[in-house]
């Protein structure tokens, strides 16, 4: 999973300019099997959150551009994501990519009908990290969602 998440992240976490209007949830298709889930600006760079499937149903790789407190590689990070009453509990490890001066997290979970519900909610997602949070509107996520599930074989 590593390896994947960081080829993914390297394509997509480097610096950008993006002004917060461009930023929008969009899918990447990939090759052979799978899809990318990004909230980020289309063919920018800037995608500060993003989920993988392999196209097989199952777990979805988790990536999301943060510092913790703590950030030397291979720190263990609990991330929540909620919307509504729903919410997810993510594991994280954190890495450090040197070229583009980034340190990200990465994790798992299971692509089930509660991660489903989470991403096609109202309002915002919420990403609660030790002692602080982050919002992302799920305004306009609902098309590129289904897209997403359809392409990673969800139930």
């Amino acid at each position: 999973m590593r390896l994947k998440a960081l080829f993914v992240a390297g394509l997509l976490l480097a610096p950008s300019t993006a002004s917060a209007d461009e930023v929008t949830w969009f899918v990447l298709q990939e090759e052979a099997q799978g899809a990318v889930l990004i909230y980020g600006t289309p063919d920018s760079g800037y995608a500060p959150l993003s989920f993988r499937c392999d196209g097989k149903g199952g777990v979805l790789d988790v990536t999301i551009e943060h510092q913790p407190i703590n950030a030397t590689d291979g720190v263990k990070v609990e991330t929540f994501f909620s919307a509504g009453d729903i919410e997810v509990r993510v594991a994280t490890t954190g890495t450090r990519l040197e070229m583009d001066d980034l340190f990200i997290l990465e994790g798992q979970t299971p692509l089930d009908k509660r991660f489903q519900d989470l991403v096609m909610s109202s309002g915002s997602l919420t990403m609660m990290i030790e002692d602080g949070s982050e919002e992302y509107p799920l305004e306009g996520a609902g098309d590129p969602a289904r897209k997403f599930f359809k392409l990673c074989g969800a139930k």
